[in-house]
């Protein structure tokens, strides 16, 4: 009876360790991702850098509860866990790691078996009160977190699936097509800022190929994949009879000393036909406001923009908590109008900054023409061909778009320092595109195009090929 005692009492203790098991691949991605505003150790956000401590305590935490045997400890540090996993979604550079959002789930699945096991510890020792409200969060906390895993899963099945329906004979081919197909929608490198080596093996880079350098609007956000502009270029340029390869080297909101260290990581020796610069009108510096706009806007207060930009980050952290993401959003008024108020105060911000009588205009001024000039230069060892810098603007009105002035000046500081400009904003007038129409939804793929949420910088789909067309002509 003792020896069945001691093997229970041993299970039970090994699935409450498994949610840190589980909390491994976060930990890691955490502390190996570069944020984009580094201030600590040249590498971490402060936000960044406090979660990665916190998710270090976990560990010597539960341990020493365990010895304790300290439950209520012990739930502290799996509720905490779990949300931790909530809180990282506010990191773009975390929320960019491979099956993150999976991982995240397969996380609070494991808190809430590990919170079942000790509400039954609680029945047994505490009686039924305190055991039964433990049992019923650990239940819900499983029914969604399982949700949460179907969701995701099927999602990585069905593509892998769809790629799979090759014949034996054939198995190889289509294998490494199907790998090639990866590495394409992945691009030369990941969020980590390190070469993918399996991209060299299945894309091979050729003298005819095009490399883009670009930030979350090169690498399709929320578009399907398939119809982002780069493999619309890539199925244009091959169509003319060239088998033209189109490369991406991109990070989620990168900006221009990303662009830098991205084209650094090309091997020596390589050669392409021409190279790419896709930056987004957002990327000219401009300070952070030392009071409050004063303006025909009226802002919302900071505490509703932060709990507004937490409601808007939980959209990209599974099913159920889209859900209640779409659930929230209305009650704090997160909507386009509220959106449209702070990005007019953005917008404002940024066209003040660009009098040259403003006090860091020539700092900043500078600065884009230090990097612009350093990348050009790099540029050169790989490409035959001068670079071309493509330019994107704001998702908004072009009737009365006031950032015109920044465009030019990124044009003439594209032709001194050896590119060929592209600017979107011409071509969107042109073509009579609706910044407001034509942007895409805020919601992550994969989950439908639904109301409520649109952001400022992304394209659709319809834009997107529209992009895919004006480069083909210019490479062409």
């Amino acid at each position: 009876m003792r020896t069945r005692t001691t093997i229970y009492m041993k299970t039970i203790q090994s699935l409450q360790w498994m949610p840190l098991a589980c909390y491994l691949y976060p930990l890691i991605a955490g502390f190996v991702v570069t944020s984009t505003s580094p201030t600590i150790f040249g590498r971490y956000s402060i936000s960044l850098f406090a979660l990665n401590l916190l998710s270090v305590c976990f560990y010597p935490l539960f341990y020493w509860f365990s010895k304790k045997q300290h439950l209520l400890g012990k739930c502290a540090v799996l509720v905490s866990m779990c949300f931790a996993t909530v809180l990282a979604l506010q990191n773009m550079q975390v929320l960019a790691t491979p099956y993150i959002v999976l991982v995240w789930a397969l996380v609070r699945l494991a808190c809430g078996i590990s919170l079942l096991t000790i509400g039954f510890q609680f029945l047994q020792i505490r009686g039924p009160r305190r055991g039964l409200l433990m049992l019923l969060v650990a239940c819900l906390l499983i029914g969604f977190s399982t949700a949460d895993v179907i969701v995701e899963g099927y999602a990585e099945i069905k593509a892998a699936l769809a790629r799979s329906n090759a014949g034996a004979n054939a198995w190889l081919q289509a294998n490494r097509s199907v790998k090639a197909e990866k590495a394409r929608d992945r691009g030369l490198a990941d969020n980590f800022l390190k070469l993918d080596e399996d991209y060299l093996v299945y894309r091979p880079i050729g003298p005819e190929d095009i490399l883009i350098v670009g930030d979350s609007v090169l690498l399709g956000q929320n578009v399907d994949p398939s119809n982002s502009y780069r493999v619309r270029l890539e199925q244009i340029l091959s169509g003319t009879g060239s088998p033209t390869k189109v490369h991406v080297l991109a990070m989620g909101g990168a900006n221009f000393p990303q662009y830098l260290a991205l084209i650094k990581l090309l091997p020596d020796g390589t050669q392409l036909d021409r190279i790419v610069l896709a930056v987004s009108i957002t990327d000219f510096p401009i300070e952070a406001p030392k009071v409050p706009d004063e303006g025909k806007f009226p802002k919302p207060s900071r505490v509703h923009r932060i709990v507004a930009d937490f409601v808007y980050r939980l959209g990209s952290g599974g099913y159920t908590l889209q859900l209640l993401h779409s659930a929230i959003t209305p009650w704090l008024n997160n909507n386009g109008s509220n959106q449209e108020i702070d990005m007019s105060g953005n917008v404002s911000r940024l066209t003040s900054q660009l009098d040259p009588a403003h006090s860091s205009f020539q700092t900043r001024f500078q600065f884009v023409r230090d990097y612009l000039s350093r990348f050009s230069k790099l540029a050169a060892k790989h490409s035959k061909n001068p670079p071309i810098l493509l330019i994107s603007p704001l998702m908004i009105r072009y009737d009365d778009y006031p950032l015109e002035p920044v465009h030019a000046l990124l044009r003439e500081l594209a032709d001194q320092a050896g590119f060929q400009p592209l600017d979107l904003l011409l071509i969107y007038k042109a073509n009579h595109i609706d910044g407001v129409l034509d942007r895409s939804s805020g919601f992550r793929a994969g989950f439908g195009n639904r109301d409520g949420f649109w952001d400022y910088i992304h394209p659709n789909e319809k834009v997107h090929n529209l992009i895919a067309e004006q480069l083909a002509l210019l490479l062409n």
